[in-house]
């Protein structure tokens, strides 16, 4: 019988600080949606036209051995895409996802005089963070968490488990798209083996809790 190994995507010891996003189909999945993006400005979490669909994924190993500082809060790993910010509907992933990274590898300062915050890491069974319409998407598979990372804060969920986006030039129109924080699921489920909650772990079947507007959900 010819066994074949699995098919990885690595971020190996050694990568670039700062954010990032790993996914087996796409990073990062990112529309400029119309309003205005700004203090003061329109929320327009609703206009977004394009989408991913019909989109299956299986057999992927996931494996985050990252080592060097991150951005605070804007690591997302996903089984389909790291971070979305387009519709998507009728789409699966059934990877297995593993975090080994550095546990006190620390954060990169915002500026000269503005230090780091903490190392936040959002897991998702399709995206580590989303902040658009989720329909009709099912994940399996599994998540693991190395038992040494007892320092990172880790959400971990079965669909999508962070709604805020990392502050990259190109993932919005200003500074603050980054919160509108009002993604919405619908039809989709999980059978994905997640770990236990623990101190610094945040586990959701369907989304986890990092930083989402509960309100007209």
């Amino acid at each position: 019988t010819l066994f074949r190994s699995a098919p990885v995507i690595k971020r190996p010891a050694g990568s670039p600080e700062g954010h990032y996003a790993i996914g087996t189909l796409v990073g990062m999945a990112n529309e400029y949606c119309g309003g205005l993006h700004n203090l003061g400005g329109n929320v327009s979490d609703r206009d977004y036209v394009g989408i991913i669909e019909n989109c299956a994924v299986a057999g992927y190993e996931v494996i985050d051995e990252s080592t060097n500082p991150v951005t605070p809060g804007e690591t997302a790993i996903g089984g389909l895409a790291g971070i979305l910010r387009t519709n998507i509907d009728r789409c699966s992933a059934v990877t297995t996802i593993k975090l080994k990274t550095k546990n006190d590898r620390g954060a990169v300062p915002f500026s000269s005089i503005i230090p780091g915050y903490g190392d936040y890491i959002s897991v998702g069974g399709i995206t580590g963070r989303s902040q658009t319409f989720i329909y009709n998407c099912y994940s399996g598979g599994s998540v693991i968490v190395d038992p040494s990372l007892t320092k990172p804060k880790i959400y971990i969920s079965g669909i999508a488990a962070s709604a805020v986006n990392c502050r990259v030039v190109n993932i919005g129109n200003g500074p603050f798209v980054r919160l509108f924080r009002k993604p919405e699921y619908n039809n989709c489920y999980s059978y994905m083996d997640l770990p236990k909650p623990a101190d610094n772990i945040i586990v959701g079947t369907i989304a986890s809790s990092a930083n989402f507007m509960f309100t007209d959900l």
